[in-house]
């Protein structure tokens, strides 16, 4: 590794002081934007739980999963066994609890399947419109 020091040169005139400091301005960006998430997730959390969703969806998960023949299905309950706690419909860690359940491609795609015909609208008809 070659180490250069910072005395004026030949090649102090080349560097790009504008994208450094566009580089260091969108970093800056990100970390302020970034700390912030973590709030707005456990508000969201928080109005998942309170609304009785976590109630219905994730006792309908753990079925979904002591069911399944899906080789990650074991690390996915114990995940969700995690981040549940003692009881599914008030979980202890509900931001974990949401990733993991919306996280399962499969799982969504048969909770939006029964969605569909509970509202008696044709799966097959609304998947050609999106």
């Amino acid at each position: 590794m070659i180490v250069r020091p910072l005395l004026p040169g030949p090649w102090t005139r080349s560097v790009p002081v504008a994208t450094l400091a566009l580089a260091l301005a969108s970093t800056l960006v990100f970390l302020v934007s970034a700390s912030r998430d973590r709030a707005v997730l456990q508000s969201a959390a928080a109005y998942y739980v309170d609304s009785g969703l976590a109630a219905i969806e994730l006792p309908r998960y753990r079925e979904y999963l002591l069911q399944s023949s899906d080789s990650d299905a074991v690390r996915r309950l114990t995940q969700l066994e995690r981040a549940s706690g003692r009881t599914l419909g008030r979980p202890a860690d509900p931001a974990a609890a949401i990733e993991l359940l919306h996280a399962d491609r499969d799982f969504d795609y048969i909770a939006e399947i029964t969605n569909l015909q509970a509202r008696n609208i044709n799966p097959s008809a609304s998947a050609a419109r999106s």
